[in-house]
């Protein structure tokens, strides 16, 4: 009798008789395998086209040689199960169903800690997530192992308390800075001003914060220096509008001077004078203010900050070329008697209707002030004067104010008048115009179009300040 290989396994109680083997096995059925092959023909070539009386007529068999004598048999393709002689007859095995209906198939069909998923002729086992490898072979294992887990678990802790701790950190340093910005604006006076603004109803001011100081200078940038000293420091800004700006950074402020500082920003927003730049604005939130004033490219004169140490002066000039004190460029410091020299050039305007650097009659740029000198020398006053003002009457007082700026113009600073000096000489020449005026025109007052003669103020010393000299005569002169 043939049967299955493995159903039979030896017993000693066998021995015993032929009824005990039958009794105890036979009732049961014995599996019976057939050792058979078709003998009239053989397996295709690999690439040859199967006869048609070929017997593996399912699609998922293949031809096997067979091993007791000629011819083949066939079998079903791995993975497949059932008849292959028959069309369609090897089906797949779902060996995932298998593997949930009896544990020798997870021994079989190995998936250990995956998700097995059924496939044409095999199946796939995918490891879950946090682990790795191939669940059919080795079984999926973890990414990390337990102390990694541990590891990476202290570090994550660490990170968010390290995270929280600087989040903590930060807004606490961003409530200290707000805090310190508002007492500094508190400091400096800001709600007064805005109380002052509102009461005044001024709208010319503009309150600028830190970081708009910062954006508009570049934070500060070297390059935006337009002066610098023991004082301070002057910068050129560009505001969010592209409006270019002079922004003043003091080093230090008197405490005593905070309380008069309001005040001085009201009235100093209102002056509108082409002469005089206009303060556009402030900032109060730093421990000293910042001022704006409007960028005027070509200013008078120079524009310096000094400092009362002498080993610490620092200056750089920041003026129109024709301006600047020539003695400067050789010393390397501006005095009092600079501004005088710059004034002295203004006066020259007003008096030639000419700008300090001036295109002659040859198309070649000139020096006003030097091209002055020149021609004072020569006895050619009146053909350096503005055409409009030279009159017969008073061109003693043009004269005398001819002389004044020569004095202001002398090469050597020690050797100029103080500006208190030329506001009186101003003021004497302003008086004698006025008599020459009331000698040719004893009935009418001084001023043309019917208006009444005016006064000039003075100070405590009876001198006319600078710039009302300044203006009263450019009016006059005007005319």
């Amino acid at each position: 009798m043939l049967v299955e290989e493995g159903w039979y396994s030896f017993r000693r109680q066998d021995l015993l008789g032929h009824l005990g083997f039958m009794k105890e096995r036979a009732n049961r059925g014995v599996p019976v395998v057939s050792d058979w092959a078709i003998r009239n023909g053989s397996c295709p070539k690999d690439g040859a086209k199967a006869p048609k009386d070929y017997a593996c007529v399912s699609s998922n068999s293949y031809c096997v040689k067979a091993s007791n004598g000629p011819g083949y048999l066939c079998n079903c393709s791995q993975g497949y199960e059932g008849n292959p002689y028959l069309p369609k007859g090897c089906q797949d095995i779902d060996e995932c169903a298998l593997r949930n209906q009896d544990v020798k198939y997870k021994t079989l069909y190995p998936c250990e800690n995956g998700r097995c998923r059924n496939t044409p002729g095999g199946y796939i086992c995918k490891c879950r997530a946090g682990t790795r490898s191939d669940g059919t072979n080795s079984g999926c294992r973890p990414v990390l192992s337990q102390a990694e887990k541990v590891v990476v678990g202290l570090s994550a802790s660490a990170v968010v308390v390290i995270s929280l701790a600087c989040l903590v950190v930060m807004k606490s340093q961003r409530r200290k800075y707000k805090k310190e910005k508002d007492e500094y604006f508190k400091q400096n006076g800001g709600l007064k001003l805005y109380d002052e603004m509102r009461s005044r109803q001024v709208d010319t001011i503009h309150i600028l914060t830190e970081k708009e100081i910062k954006n508009a200078t570049d934070n500060f940038s070297e390059d935006r220096v337009l002066g610098c000293g023991g004082h301070g420091m002057v910068y050129r800004g560009t505001l969010d509008d592209n409006k270019e700006v002079a922004i003043k950074k003091s080093k230090v402020i008197d405490d005593d001077c905070r309380e008069e500082f309001v005040n001085e920003i009201i009235i100093l927003s209102q002056i509108n004078h082409r002469n005089i730049r206009r303060l556009l604005g402030c900032c109060l939130e730093v421990d000293v203010p910042m001022l704006v004033y409007e960028f005027i490219s070509n200013d008078f004169g120079a524009s310096a900050l000094k400092s009362t140490d002498k080993n610490d002066f620092i200056m750089l000039i920041q003026g129109t070329l024709g301006y600047i004190d020539p003695e400067s460029f050789v010393s390397h410091r501006l005095t009092d008697k600079s501004d005088v020299y710059s004034f002295a050039v203004v006066l020259l305007e007003l008096l030639t209707r000419k700008k300090a650097i001036y295109i002659d009659t040859s198309n070649e740029k000139k020096a006003l002030s030097h091209t002055f000198i020149l021609m004072f020398h020569q006895n050619e006053l009146r053909d350096m004067l503005d055409s409009e003002i030279v009159d017969g009457e008073v061109m003693v007082v043009l004269e005398k104010l001819a002389e004044l700026v020569m004095h202001c113009l002398n090469p050597k600073g020690d050797e100029r008048p103080t500006m208190k000096e030329v506001a009186e000489r101003l003021q004497i020449l302003r008086r004698l115009q006025m008599q020459l005026v009331m000698k040719t025109q004893p009935i009418q007052s001084h001023y043309s179009y019917g208006e009444p003669s005016v006064s000039v103020p003075t100070d405590e010393t009876g001198y006319q300040s600078t710039e009302t000299s300044k203006l009263v005569l450019e009016i006059d002169l005007a005319r």
